[in-house]
């Protein structure tokens, strides 16, 4: 464990080289544990051992730890022995769950890309458990649980596999619920700036790349849409940049694969235009997004934009006149 961890005289190579040999010969090793007389008390010890790769500092052996366990977990569920791996992956004394988020959320030591398939392996059957309740409880506050759950959607999202398993299990509209619930500004007048900047986030990472969970649900496109535009008229500045940027992001996915919702991103940054039109700062923003998004996009109608914001100004300059 402490050549694991340090590296064997100060080189992390030969350990590197282990971890990958042991990965090519994993189907072996599973074979002879399983066929000894206590196979999981064996496995176990494995796992121990293995695991110790995820506190390293250097990278490398990070990964090739994290690739082994994800092969060794997958093996562990054609042996029938997910049930007492899940209960060694989450124990707060054996398990590893709570040190690789640890990991991801502040030594930033594991790529989320690498994290993600190991944790869904060991959790294939306890997704819900998983990323509700145990990240949840690994949080202390409402804002940590969401940055986390920001940084897993894409990942989650990449493997369709794993994207259809999370689908099935109602995992994306219990974050949608949670999220909109706390967002609500009108239940939550005193939600912070911070926590409101996630949340938006969280909503619209989803939308990018869960599109079809929010589009069968239309109370949920109606909601984030509400809660944008909300965003949009808000006093802080900060917080108005931010939600305009995940608008244009968003248009510009939509855009690109064609989605149903588009003109309505669209029309809600028109909106965003007008009302913002005397704010100058806000206002070059938008323009200067709507000019990148015409120029990747020129098949886009400029003249939903063009037409209220030709009134808009049309109103300011006559009200100037008439002073």
């Amino acid at each position: 464990m402490q050549i694991i961890i340090k590296g064997l005289k100060g080189k992390y190579e030969p350990v590197i080289d282990w971890y990958k040999e042991i990965l090519i010969n994993c189907n072996h090793l599973m074979n002879i544990l399983d066929n000894k007389d206590e196979g999981w008390t064996n496995m176990k010890q494995m796992l121990d051992i293995f695991k110790v790769g995820i506190y390293c500092k250097h990278s490398e052996v990070v990964l090739w730890a994290c690739k082994l366990l994800t092969k060794m977990a997958a093996e562990i569920h054609i042996k029938q022995l997910s049930g007492p791996a899940w209960d060694w992956f989450v124990s707060n004394q054996t398990g590893c769950l709570q040190n690789i988020l640890y990991c991801l959320k502040n030594t930033k030591s594991i790529a989320f890309e690498v994290a993600t398939p190991l944790l869904c392996e060991f959790g294939k059957y306890n997704y819900v458990e998983l990323f509700t309740h145990y990240l949840k409880r690994f949080c202390k506050q409402d804002f940590e649980y969401f940055s986390l759950a920001i940084n897993f959607i894409q990942p989650l999202a990449e493997n369709k596999i794993i994207k259809e398993e999370i689908a099935n299990a109602k995992i994306i509209p219990i974050w949608i619920d949670y999220a909109l619930k706390k967002g609500d500004s009108d239940a939550n007048p005193n939600c912070r700036l911070e926590d409101r900047s996630i949340i938006l986030s969280l909503l619209f990472e989803i939308w990018s790349f869960f599109p079809n969970i929010i589009e069968v649900n239309p109370e949920y496109a109606d909601n984030i849409i509400k809660m944008a535009q909300r965003a949009n008229r808000d006093k802080n500045e900060s917080l108005q940049v931010i939600s305009l940027t995940l608008l244009f992001n968003l248009m510009d996915h939509f855009a690109k694969d064609k989605k149903p919702y588009a003109p309505i991103v669209y029309k809600t940054l028109t909106f965003a235009l007008v009302e913002n039109h005397q704010k100058t700062k806000i206002r070059e923003i938008i323009l200067n997004n709507f000019k990148v998004t015409f120029e990747m996009f020129p098949n886009i109608p400029a003249s939903i934009i063009l037409e209220p914001y030709i009134k808009q100004v049309k109103i300011i300059v006559y009200i100037l006149l008439k002073k």
